[in-house]
């Protein structure tokens, strides 16, 4: 950004538009898809939390040719968490000992409901 000033370096600044992680859901696949930013990240860097940690080992897979994008199946999840639960929290491990200020993102499960759709016959009162 140019600050006016001639002969002197301007100031700068960077923006991150991708988020650290977050997680869509795709009621046509079925699938919850997880992106990250970092290219290196792992499947086990990432963790599924409640009010615990859950295991997803076996259920969360990296998505082929596509970086940074892991995806679960919706019935997988919902094995994993039960019922009851209102939302899920899916964290990325940065690295240090704590998960305090580990980045995460956190899901609702009403968002996993999928639309409903209703053939009425007006003709027949079917």
């Amino acid at each position: 950004m140019d600050d006016g000033i001639i002969g002197n370096t301007d100031p700068g600044a960077t923006a991150w538009l991708i988020p650290e992680i977050a997680a869509t859901y795709d009621y046509q696949t079925q699938m919850i898809t997880i992106k990250v930013r970092e290219a290196s990240t792992q499947v086990l860097d990432i963790k599924l939390k409640t009010d615990i940690e859950i295991d997803m080992t076996g259920k969360l897979t990296k998505v082929d040719n596509e970086v940074g994008t892991f995806q679960i199946k919706k019935t997988d999840l919902k094995e994993l968490i039960g019922e009851g639960v209102a939302q899920v929290t899916f964290e990325l491990s940065d690295g240090d000992p704590t998960t305090l200020n580990d980045p995460s993102f956190v899901m609702k499960t009403d968002t996993l409901i999928d639309p409903v759709s209703v053939s009425v016959d007006h003709l027949t009162s079917k």
